[in-house]
């Protein structure tokens, strides 16, 4: 046994890679750090971890599938960010118009698109967040293999 490994290293000399929990840490601070500047935080506290759900259920899931197919870059994180954060807010918005009373569509089109958008671009952010963590530890000649 070496003494100069550091902490963390595998006796095989593979790198591990970030910890998932650590990735959705990431994507969650950067999105809830914008919900700070607009609400406070309280606000951000909440958002904070609904953002750390959002990424640790939704986010891992997405790039564990996908990373198998097309490698990760600053378009798809930040793509795959923005579906991540816009689609729960889509979807329950769907949900909440099928099953309450009957309105006028458009009177609650614009809000809700504008919801959409907005979780949509606290999405982007975290995945913007995530692609640059992953990137740092990935060093210049990529991940490890194991």
């Amino acid at each position: 046994m070496s003494g100069d490994r550091a902490a963390g290293d595998r006796p095989d000399g593979a790198d591990p890679g970030p910890p998932p929990l650590g990735l959705a840490t990431a994507a969650a601070a950067a999105a809830s750090s914008c919900v700070f500047l607009l609400g406070g935080p309280v606000v951000a506290f909440y958002a904070f971890g609904v953002a750390w759900l959002h990424a640790l259920l939704l986010g891992l899931p997405l790039y564990l599938v996908l990373s198998r197919t097309w490698p990760l870059n600053e378009g798809a994180a930040v793509g795959g960010g923005c579906l991540v954060g816009a689609l729960p807010a889509l979807l329950l918005w769907i949900a909440t118009l099928l099953r309450g009373p009957p309105v006028a569509v458009g009177d609650v089109l614009l809000g809700a698109l504008a919801l959409t958008f907005g979780f949509g671009f606290l999405g982007a952010i975290g995945g913007a967040a995530f692609e640059a963590v992953m990137r740092r530890h990935a060093g210049p000649t990529g991940p490890a293999a194991p």
